[in-house]
């Protein structure tokens, strides 16, 4: 279901990060306020999962959560992991169009092209404008993630789609050990490479 233009206000009305606070490890918001976890909860659970692990003592795994992948291998292992890129086009994500090669990295893809339902000749995807409260419209039909830790991964891939492709140059220069892949609408594939590795 749509919602209609006044339900979309009167949710856009309480979206707003002022609304909480951390304090004392706890998080404090304001009554009526929801937290929506969706672009750091697989990510967060991957990173568990490979604690969980390194505790068990394997040392070699790929952990895959639908769309957030891990690679694990010890130090000493040179040898680096092939990962598939999903094509970012609708009705045809089973197709493979790229690979990363990595160690000991996660992979985290963000895009319009799993989550979404057609109405009218136009796509609803699930990421939505915290501004118009409407599916993110931009250039961008996908981005991938390269990072040390599958949540900020997961953190970082939602937030460049969110973003656009040029704020996103911006915002990822501030991670020294990030790459990432932007798939645009016109089919171009912009990488920017921030890992020495």
């Amino acid at each position: 279901k749509i919602p209609t233009q006044e339900e979309i206000e009167n949710a856009l009305a309480t979206v707003d990060y002022t609304n909480c606070i951390i304090l004392n490890g706890n998080i404090v918001k304001a009554p009526n306020i929801k937290l929506d976890l969706g672009a750091s909860a697989k990510g967060y659970a991957t990173d568990c999962l490979k604690a969980i692990l390194i505790e068990k003592g394997i040392k070699k795994a790929v952990i895959d959560l639908g769309g957030n992948i891990l690679v694990m291998q010890e130090e000493n292992d040179n040898s680096k992991m092939k990962i598939g890129i999903k094509s970012p086009i609708i009705h045809e994500s089973n197709k493979i169009v790229g690979y990363v090669e990595v160690k000991n990295k996660a992979i985290v893809t963000s895009g319009n092209y799993e989550r979404f339902f057609e109405t009218n000749e136009k796509l609803y995807h699930h990421i939505i404008s915290s501004k118009t409260g409407y599916p993110v419209e931009n250039e961008l039909k996908s981005v991938t993630i390269i990072s040390n830790e599958a949540m900020l991964s997961d953190i970082l891939s939602t937030s460049c789609f969110v973003l656009g492709l040029e704020k996103s140059r911006i915002l990822l220069e501030k991670f020294a050990e990030v790459s990432a892949i932007f798939f645009l609408k016109n089919d171009e594939i912009i990488e920017i490479n921030n890992s020495s590795s």
